[in-house]
């Protein structure tokens, strides 16, 4: 890849590392490579890696830093929220009507637990009947911003898993 290209991998790297540091998945790919090796490389895009977790099953363990924000990308809405409020920060109503099938309760908690875990901000304007914004922190900015690399990266390659899933598929069901 040319050097034109590495800006535009540094979020996807910066959190390929991150899963890489966290992971227990990511230790088999280290272990791939020379032992103690700190990078690896794939398709030609060299990623740090870091330490890695040796313990099987460690990204399941509740110290594991990565299963909070996993659990969090894993759920159905929080994404939906975080990706509206990359446009300006929204009331509660603007969002839910924004979101289509999310429910007034789960619009609730689903801000509530953002805002817990720091990648929104609440504020609330005093007056006859309070306004409450909602907006992306600076740690729910760089979060959008990796989810963004991941998305981009399944776009450019959904092709990819189309095609080998028509072939599992073909395989699977004696075709």
């Amino acid at each position: 890849m040319g050097g034109d290209a590495e800006p535009m991998l540094a979020p996807l790297k910066t959190w390929f590392g991150f899963w890489c540091r966290h992971s227990a998945a990511c230790s088999m790919f280290a272990r791939r490579g020379q032992p103690g090796e700190k990078e690896m490389t794939v398709h030609g895009i060299t990623f740090d890696i870091g330490s890695t977790i040796d313990r099987p099953g460690a990204l399941q363990s509740e110290a594991c830093a990565a299963r909070g924000l996993l659990d969090r990308l894993g759920d159905k809405w929080s994404l939906f929220i975080l990706f509206n409020l990359q446009d300006e920060s929204m009331r509660f109503n603007a969002l839910k009507r924004r979101i289509d099938g999310i429910s007034q309760r789960i619009l609730t908690l689903t801000l509530r637990s953002l805002e817990r875990d720091g990648y929104i901000s609440r504020t609330e304007t005093p007056g006859l009947v309070a306004q409450v914004n909602y907006a992306l922190t600076q740690l729910g900015w760089e979060l959008v911003g990796l989810t963004n690399s991941v998305i981009s990266w399944a776009e450019v390659h959904d092709h990819i898993i189309k095609d080998a899933n028509t072939r599992f598929d073909s395989i699977r069901n004696g075709g």
